[in-house]
């Protein structure tokens, strides 16, 4: 045992010999590599920046006046924004030696500043100097207006698309604001109009091009479709026009009537104006008046009734970012009615003449980047009480027990769509509603239909207070050409979605049901065959049943609209 342990040391000892004789022999003849390049010193182009001097030409390049300069100064430039958050910006560079990477960063930063405020076309440039004074002067030459071209257009009047447009010649261009007046212009459905800029004549200037991709506007369609309540019947088809310029006006005007199977038991004229206005603001008018004559199961003095609606909205677009756009709008409602047939499922009735007015505020718009979209919508509506005749808290009583003429109640959404690999696309939206007194069922908060919880029918569950929940994923969208050089095409896209609302009433009759939940889920498919024909299809599960539910365990939500 001894001598076996000498053996095996003697033989590791030999063996180490051995190997490292090959790994020195192994190193003489492995490729020589070059050493990286030592990094390079910069020579500082000056020592100690004492100033920096921002010109908005070159006359004063040369001027002595500024050799003394201790900080950030601006002379004879239009800075976008506060003026002192640029010089906060560039202050960092002060007391710093310059080299070459520090012109390039202080030109970065004065670009990035002009870009974050709408203002991007504008050259930094940082002439030959003498900067024994420890002073940089630096040319911040901004791009003005030249003039506004319109390309494209057929239907939509040249002089009109430039009304819109709130810059003027020889003017900085303001690109935020350029950005809102195009989203303005894009409120009509019939046109898209996008921004090029282009080499002006002069020296200096930019044109400004509105491309316009536009068609014919006006509009006739017919569809049908199950939205409808049960006492009324399911079945809807409906007929109506859009047109895109009114009178020349590039005002919209919308008519529908819609129906249900057997016109005896329900229909409706609805009609919507919009004025663009030649400031930027909108003007929206809405009106609509129903019939309805239902089927009922249980005695009433009457089986018919009647409704009617005026609405207006005044809408003023805020500042536009590149990636921001919302507004703020206001209006009110006046409606009158005897009965509920249109919006319960749950004991419709028919009750006294009621008119119901309220105030409404709002805030809406929408947040979009590159891989995603966020959607957003908030509103207080406010109704001060009695000051019409037909309008007290018993007339209220008529038509749902418990409801009163005064209340303020606050509704908001958000969406949120993010783009996935492979044209995938995932939805998520939230919806809900808080009220401080019991409502009217045209005010309460419906759950279950086509455009809430798929699976149940229209407005299976009203309540005063609840919110709303879904998610979608949609299949990239099937195209094909019916032509080599056709611009018809069409699109087939597949969906499988979760829907969940729940609710809960501020006052219920004896024995009701203060709350209430809905979940739904299944598949879908969007054909679009644009623009003649749109199609939905929903299949929905009813995944929470109770007794007071209608239909199955499960719905089709359809409809189906052609165009031309």
């Amino acid at each position: 045992m001894k001598y076996s342990k000498c053996f095996i040391f003697i033989f590791i000892f030999f063996q180490s010999l051995v190997w490292a004789n090959e790994i020195s022999v192994a190193d003489e003849v492995l490729p020589r590599t070059p050493a990286p390049p030592q990094k390079e010193e910069r020579v500082p182009l000056i020592q100690d920046l004492k100033g920096i001097v921002l010109l908005g030409g070159a006359s004063k390049l040369s001027s002595k006046e500024f050799e003394h300069v201790q900080d950030v100064e601006i002379v004879d430039l239009n800075v976008p924004g506060r003026p002192i958050d640029l010089k906060k910006n560039l202050k960092r560079y002060i007391g710093s030696d310059v080299t070459a990477d520090t012109l390039s960063e202080i030109q970065t930063t004065i670009s990035n500043y002009y870009s974050s405020r709408g203002r991007p076309l504008v050259i930094i440039e940082i002439p030959e100097q003498d900067v024994t004074s420890g002073v940089l002067r630096i040319l911040v030459l901004e791009s003005h207006l030249g003039k506004i071209e319109v390309e494209g257009n057929h239907w939509s009047s040249t002089e009109r698309l430039k009304e819109y447009v709130k810059l003027r010649p020889n003017q900085e261009i303001d690109q935020n604001r350029l950005l809102q007046n195009v989203s303005f212009m894009n409120r009509n459905p019939f046109r898209r109009v996008d921004v090029v800029y282009a080499p002006g004549e002069r020296e200096g200037t930019t044109d400004v091009i509105l491309s316009v991709k536009d068609r014919r506007n006006f509009r006739i369609y017919a569809g049908a479709e199950n939205t409808g309540v049960e006492p009324t019947g399911r079945g809807r088809w409906y007929t109506g026009i859009n047109w895109g310029n009114v009178f020349g006006l590039d005002h919209i005007f919308s008519y529908q009537f819609t129906s249900a199977l057997n016109v005896h038991r329900f229909h409706a004229h609805t009609a919507e104006y919009i004025a663009l206005l030649s400031w930027g603001h909108a003007l929206d008018v809405y009106g609509g008046y129903s019939k309805v004559h239902p089927k009922v199961h249980y005695p009433f003095k009457r089986n018919d009734g009647w409704s009617m609606q005026a609405s207006g909205r005044y809408t003023i677009p805020l500042q536009t970012s590149r990636y921001l756009e919302h507004e703020i709008s206001f209006g009110g409602d006046f409606k009158r009615t005897n009965n509920t047939f249109e919006y319960s499922e749950d004991l419709p009735t028919f009750g006294k003449n009621v008119n119901l007015t309220q105030f409404v505020l709002g805030y809406s718009g929408n947040y979009e980047r590159n891989t995603y979209r966020l959607d957003f919508d908030a509103s207080l509506s406010w109704s001060p009480g009695r000051w019409l005749s037909d309008q007290t808290n018993a007339d209220y009583d008529s038509l749902r027990p418990g409801a009163v003429n005064h209340w303020v109640y606050f509704k908001g959404s958000f969406a949120y769509l993010k783009r996935l690999p492979k044209a995938f696309s995932l939805s998520l939206i939230a919806r809900g509603q808080v009220s401080s007194q019991p409502l009217l069922p045209s005010e309460q908060f419906g759950l279950g239909g086509y455009d809430t919880v798929r699976g149940y029918d229209q407005r299976e569950v009203n309540k005063d207070d609840a919110f709303f929940l879904s998610g979608e994923v949609r299949t990239p969208p099937i195209t094909r050409k019916f032509k080599p050089n056709s611009k018809l095409s069409d699109a087939l896209q597949f969906l499988a979605f979760i829907d969940y609302g729940w609710g809960i009433d501020i006052d219920t009759l004896p024995g009701g049901k203060k709350s209430n939940y809905l979940l739904g889920a299944g598949p879908g498919l969007r054909y679009t065959l644009d623009p003649y024909l749109t199609v939905r299809l929903d299949w929905g599960v009813k995944l929470h049943k109770e007794a007071g539910y209608g239909g199955g365990n499960t719905m089709i939500h359809f409809n189906v609209t052609a165009s031309y």
